[in-house]
Protein backbone atom coordinates (compact mmCIF):
# COMPACT_ATOMS: atom_id res chain seq x y z
CA UNK A 1 0.00 0.00 0.00
CA UNK A 2 1.23 3.51 -1.32
CA UNK A 3 1.01 6.04 1.24
CA UNK A 4 1.77 9.65 0.08
CA UNK A 5 5.20 11.25 0.76
CA UNK A 6 6.68 7.40 0.28
CA UNK A 7 8.32 6.79 -2.33
CA UNK A 8 7.20 4.05 -4.69
CA UNK A 9 8.48 0.00 -4.46
CA UNK A 10 9.59 0.29 -8.01
CA UNK A 11 10.11 -3.72 -7.40
CA UNK A 12 6.71 -4.18 -6.29
CA UNK A 13 5.03 -2.80 -8.59
CA UNK A 14 7.07 -4.25 -11.76
CA UNK A 15 6.47 -7.92 -10.38
CA UNK A 16 2.67 -7.09 -10.24
CA UNK A 17 2.92 -5.51 -14.08
CA UNK A 18 4.90 -8.71 -15.02
CA UNK A 19 2.13 -11.13 -13.48
CA UNK A 20 -0.66 -8.80 -15.11
CA UNK A 21 1.34 -9.03 -18.66
CA UNK A 22 1.85 -12.82 -17.95
CA UNK A 23 -2.09 -13.35 -17.26
CA UNK A 24 -2.83 -11.41 -20.24
CA UNK A 25 -0.65 -13.12 -22.74
CA UNK A 26 -2.01 -16.81 -20.79
CA UNK A 27 -5.54 -16.37 -21.52
CA UNK A 28 -4.92 -15.28 -25.40
CA UNK A 29 -2.99 -17.73 -26.19
CA UNK A 30 -5.61 -19.94 -24.49
CA UNK A 31 -7.84 -18.56 -26.57
CA UNK A 32 -5.30 -19.02 -29.53
CA UNK A 33 -4.91 -22.16 -28.92
CA UNK A 34 -9.24 -23.11 -28.66
CA UNK A 35 -9.63 -21.41 -31.53
CA UNK A 36 -7.14 -23.37 -33.36
CA UNK A 37 -7.84 -26.25 -32.49
CA UNK A 38 -12.07 -25.89 -33.29
CA UNK A 39 -10.94 -24.55 -36.87
CA UNK A 40 -8.86 -28.18 -37.28
CA UNK A 41 -11.98 -30.06 -36.16
CA UNK A 42 -14.25 -28.40 -38.76
CA UNK A 43 -12.04 -28.68 -41.27
CA UNK A 44 -11.89 -32.27 -40.79
CA UNK A 45 -13.51 -34.62 -43.32
CA UNK A 46 -16.22 -37.04 -42.49
CA UNK A 47 -13.60 -40.42 -43.12
CA UNK A 48 -10.94 -38.63 -40.58
CA UNK A 49 -13.61 -38.65 -37.47
CA UNK A 50 -12.88 -42.16 -35.96
CA UNK A 51 -16.60 -41.64 -33.68
CA UNK A 52 -18.06 -38.97 -35.19
CA UNK A 53 -20.53 -38.10 -37.96
CA UNK A 54 -20.06 -34.91 -39.34
CA UNK A 55 -22.54 -32.81 -41.18
CA UNK A 56 -20.88 -30.10 -43.14
CA UNK A 57 -24.21 -28.48 -43.52
CA UNK A 58 -24.86 -28.38 -39.94
CA UNK A 59 -20.87 -27.46 -38.68
CA UNK A 60 -19.88 -24.31 -38.35
CA UNK A 61 -17.61 -22.16 -35.85
CA UNK A 62 -18.86 -19.68 -33.30
CA UNK A 63 -17.22 -17.61 -30.50
CA UNK A 64 -19.18 -19.25 -27.08
CA UNK A 65 -17.93 -18.59 -23.58
CA UNK A 66 -17.48 -16.23 -21.27
CA UNK A 67 -14.86 -14.29 -23.38
CA UNK A 68 -17.15 -14.19 -26.06
CA UNK A 69 -19.65 -13.04 -23.89
CA UNK A 70 -17.69 -10.43 -22.51
CA UNK A 71 -16.62 -9.58 -25.73
CA UNK A 72 -20.45 -9.48 -27.23
CA UNK A 73 -21.56 -7.18 -24.55
CA UNK A 74 -18.64 -4.92 -25.19
CA UNK A 75 -19.62 -4.74 -28.78
CA UNK A 76 -23.66 -4.16 -27.45
CA UNK A 77 -24.62 -7.60 -29.30
CA UNK A 78 -26.04 -10.65 -28.51
CA UNK A 79 -23.31 -13.56 -28.10
CA UNK A 80 -23.64 -16.56 -30.46
CA UNK A 81 -26.00 -19.71 -29.55
CA UNK A 82 -25.87 -23.32 -30.92
CA UNK A 83 -28.67 -25.65 -30.76
CA UNK A 84 -27.61 -29.22 -29.85
CA UNK A 85 -30.15 -32.24 -28.67
CA UNK A 86 -33.42 -29.79 -29.24
CA UNK A 87 -31.89 -27.10 -26.65
CA UNK A 88 -30.70 -23.80 -27.68
CA UNK A 89 -27.26 -23.45 -25.59
CA UNK A 90 -27.10 -19.51 -24.77
CA UNK A 91 -23.99 -17.61 -22.52
CA UNK A 92 -25.36 -16.04 -19.87
CA UNK A 93 -24.80 -14.93 -16.21
CA UNK A 94 -25.73 -16.16 -12.68
CA UNK A 95 -27.66 -14.24 -9.92
CA UNK A 96 -23.96 -14.15 -8.15
CA UNK A 97 -22.59 -12.98 -11.81
CA UNK A 98 -20.76 -15.93 -12.26
CA UNK A 99 -20.66 -17.47 -16.11
CA UNK A 100 -23.36 -19.98 -17.14
CA UNK A 101 -24.77 -21.90 -19.30
CA UNK A 102 -28.47 -21.38 -19.79
CA UNK A 103 -31.07 -23.13 -22.61
CA UNK A 104 -33.87 -23.13 -23.80
CA UNK A 105 -36.55 -25.29 -26.07
CA UNK A 106 -35.43 -24.73 -29.78
CA UNK A 107 -37.66 -22.97 -31.91
CA UNK A 108 -38.39 -25.66 -34.66
CA UNK A 109 -38.44 -28.58 -31.60
CA UNK A 110 -41.03 -25.66 -30.23
CA UNK A 111 -43.38 -25.22 -33.00
CA UNK A 112 -43.26 -29.35 -33.88
CA UNK A 113 -44.32 -30.30 -30.58
CA UNK A 114 -47.50 -27.65 -30.70
CA UNK A 115 -47.96 -29.13 -34.62
CA UNK A 116 -48.58 -32.47 -33.18
CA UNK A 117 -50.45 -32.22 -30.23
CA UNK A 118 -52.90 -30.04 -32.66
CA UNK A 119 -53.19 -32.54 -35.31
CA UNK A 120 -54.35 -35.41 -32.22
CA UNK A 121 -56.39 -33.06 -31.20
CA UNK A 122 -58.42 -32.20 -34.30
CA UNK A 123 -58.36 -36.18 -34.88
CA UNK A 124 -59.67 -36.81 -31.25
CA UNK A 125 -61.87 -33.69 -31.09
CA UNK A 126 -65.31 -36.27 -30.77
CA UNK A 127 -63.68 -38.47 -27.84
CA UNK A 128 -64.86 -38.20 -24.27
CA UNK A 129 -63.36 -35.35 -22.72
CA UNK A 130 -61.57 -37.04 -19.96
CA UNK A 131 -60.14 -39.19 -22.55
CA UNK A 132 -58.78 -36.20 -24.34
CA UNK A 133 -57.15 -35.26 -21.04
CA UNK A 134 -55.37 -38.19 -19.99
CA UNK A 135 -53.68 -38.26 -23.37
CA UNK A 136 -52.72 -34.43 -23.50
CA UNK A 137 -51.55 -34.57 -19.91
CA UNK A 138 -48.93 -38.00 -21.03
CA UNK A 139 -47.99 -35.52 -24.07
CA UNK A 140 -47.06 -32.76 -21.47
CA UNK A 141 -45.62 -35.30 -18.79
CA UNK A 142 -43.42 -36.28 -21.69
CA UNK A 143 -42.57 -32.96 -23.03
CA UNK A 144 -41.89 -31.41 -19.54
CA UNK A 145 -39.81 -34.59 -18.73
CA UNK A 146 -36.68 -33.80 -21.55
CA UNK A 147 -37.32 -30.08 -21.58
CA UNK A 148 -37.68 -29.67 -18.08
CA UNK A 149 -34.51 -27.83 -17.17
CA UNK A 150 -33.59 -25.49 -14.58
CA UNK A 151 -33.63 -22.45 -16.89
CA UNK A 152 -36.23 -23.33 -19.10
CA UNK A 153 -39.84 -22.61 -17.74
CA UNK A 154 -40.68 -19.58 -19.80
CA UNK A 155 -40.34 -22.23 -22.66
CA UNK A 156 -42.41 -25.15 -20.73
CA UNK A 157 -45.18 -22.16 -19.38
CA UNK A 158 -45.37 -20.80 -22.77
CA UNK A 159 -45.94 -24.13 -24.14
CA UNK A 160 -48.36 -25.14 -22.15
CA UNK A 161 -50.46 -21.75 -22.63
CA UNK A 162 -50.51 -22.36 -26.02
CA UNK A 163 -51.84 -25.70 -25.64
CA UNK A 164 -54.48 -24.69 -23.34
CA UNK A 165 -55.49 -22.71 -25.97
CA UNK A 166 -55.26 -25.43 -28.91
CA UNK A 167 -57.55 -27.61 -27.11
CA UNK A 168 -59.91 -24.82 -26.31
CA UNK A 169 -59.98 -24.23 -30.45
CA UNK A 170 -60.85 -27.87 -31.15
CA UNK A 171 -63.68 -28.58 -28.57
CA UNK A 172 -65.27 -25.74 -29.81
CA UNK A 173 -65.36 -27.65 -32.95
CA UNK A 174 -67.45 -30.80 -31.98
CA UNK A 175 -70.38 -29.53 -32.72
CA UNK A 176 -71.63 -26.94 -35.50
CA UNK A 177 -73.62 -23.58 -34.00
CA UNK A 178 -71.77 -21.74 -31.39
CA UNK A 179 -68.27 -21.90 -30.02
CA UNK A 180 -67.13 -22.67 -26.36
CA UNK A 181 -66.84 -19.71 -24.59
CA UNK A 182 -64.06 -18.97 -22.06
CA UNK A 183 -66.24 -19.58 -19.04
CA UNK A 184 -67.12 -23.00 -20.37
CA UNK A 185 -63.30 -23.93 -21.03
CA UNK A 186 -62.52 -22.74 -17.92
CA UNK A 187 -65.19 -24.74 -15.92
CA UNK A 188 -63.80 -27.59 -18.05
CA UNK A 189 -60.20 -27.22 -16.97
CA UNK A 190 -61.45 -26.91 -13.37
CA UNK A 191 -62.80 -30.66 -13.88
CA UNK A 192 -59.89 -32.14 -15.73
CA UNK A 193 -56.65 -29.90 -15.66
CA UNK A 194 -53.94 -30.07 -17.91
CA UNK A 195 -50.68 -30.58 -16.11
CA UNK A 196 -49.28 -27.36 -15.19
CA UNK A 197 -45.14 -26.86 -16.42
CA UNK A 198 -42.78 -28.01 -14.35
CA UNK A 199 -38.56 -28.72 -14.02
CA UNK A 200 -37.92 -32.44 -14.07
CA UNK A 201 -33.71 -31.95 -14.28
CA UNK A 202 -32.01 -29.73 -11.45
CA UNK A 203 -28.51 -28.36 -11.03
CA UNK A 204 -27.01 -31.27 -9.70
CA UNK A 205 -28.13 -34.21 -12.57
CA UNK A 206 -25.17 -34.85 -13.93
CA UNK A 207 -27.37 -35.79 -17.54
CA UNK A 208 -28.74 -32.06 -17.03
CA UNK A 209 -27.30 -29.30 -19.24
CA UNK A 210 -28.50 -26.36 -17.40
Amino acid sequence: MRVDGQKPDMRRERRTSERRTAKSTSIKDAERRSGDCARKAVELTPGELSCVTSVPEKTRLIAFGQQALGKAKHEGRKPQTFDFLGLTHVCARSRKGKFTVHVRTKAKRFRRGLKAIAEWCKEHRHKPVDEQQKTLNAKLRGHYQYYGRPTNYRCLRRFYWKVQRIWHYWLSRRTRGKRMTWERYEEILRQHPLLPPRITHTWANPGSVA
